[in-house]
């Protein structure tokens, strides 16, 4: 008797196991989740001249949201995605004749794409994922003038490949009974297509440059909570790089009379980003 109580013991730890883990199979991969996101965007952007010196510099603190559906089909998925960051932030710079500048920036942030992959297990705890697709990214900088200057509006806008791999590895419940797992991405998202459209609210004539094609990268840290057989609450952190490169020398105009030669030098800029969100699965 005491050996089939054991045994007993035993058969119900494995199935309080195996239940627990078919809870979370079911729950992260549905045929159908709509995700919705909430956090802060930590923004950092330097540009320099050609001798390396720093012309401008911006950071400042953003909301962002971000909404997310996924289709899954056995191991096969396709996902779309919209983020929206936007707020006030600080510049830093010099005004057209070298006069340092302290003003502010309307910026404003808009993410969009879709990407299609695989994602299976490869132990009984541990799931890969890789997928390809297509993100626009729109930035546009809206420069309040200062003492000293006018008032610029740049929309940077970029259409990235983006190629992704990502694991996740299910933890021990050790402080909740939900099933909790841990997940680390990289995406890596060459340029396809960069323009910057500059205006300069009369000053001269509305111009696009081609700035060079770079390649950016995310890492992406998530901690995932399932709820319930439909629900997910997870806690994740990005931090993304962009490097757009450097634009040839064109001729800005004013009511059609070339006037200046114009180029745009590039800048290196960061996007750290803090957020809480909830999946349903449908």
């Amino acid at each position: 008797m005491k050996n089939s109580g054991v045994l007993l013991l035993l058969w119900g730890a494995v199935l309080q196991g195996v239940c627990a883990q078919a809870v979370a199979d079911v729950a992260i991969s549905p045929d159908f989740t709509l995700g919705l996101a909430l956090g802060q965007t930590q923004y950092r952007a330097t540009e320099r001249n050609a001798l390396g010196n720093v012309t401008n510099q911006e950071s400042g603190s953003l909301p962002h949201a971000m909404v997310t559906g996924r289709w899954q089909h056995g191991e096969w998925f396709a996902e779309a995605a919209l983020s929206v960051a936007r707020h006030d932030v600080a510049y830093q710079g010099f005004t057209q004749i070298g006069i340092p500048l302290t003003t502010t920036t309307a910026l404003a942030m808009t993410q969009s794409g879709l990407q299609g992959g695989r994602r299976w297990r490869s132990a009984s705890s541990t799931q890969w994922q890789v997928s390809g697709g297509l993100e626009r990214l729109q930035i546009q900088r809206h420069i309040l003038p200062g003492l000293g200057s006018s008032p610029l509006r740049e929309v940077l806008t970029t259409t990235r490949a983006v190629a992704s791999v990502a694991v996740q590895q299910d933890l021990p419940a050790i402080w909740v009974s939900a099933p909790v797992a841990l997940s680390v991405g990289l995406d890596v998202m060459p340029a396809l297509r960069s323009r910057l459209d500059v205006d300069s609210f009369g000053v001269f004539d509305p111009i696009t440059l081609q700035p060079a094609r770079s390649t950016d990268w995310r890492v992406k840290l998530k901690t995932e909570l399932v709820l319930s057989r439909q629900a997910i609450l997870w806690l994740g952190y990005t931090h993304e790089s962009l490097q757009p490169g450097g634009s040839s020398l064109a001729v800005w105009t004013r009511g059609g009379v070339p006037t200046a030669g114009v180029r745009y030098p590039g800048s290196q800029q960061s996007l750290r980003t803090l957020s809480m969100g909830l999946s349903l699965g449908f």
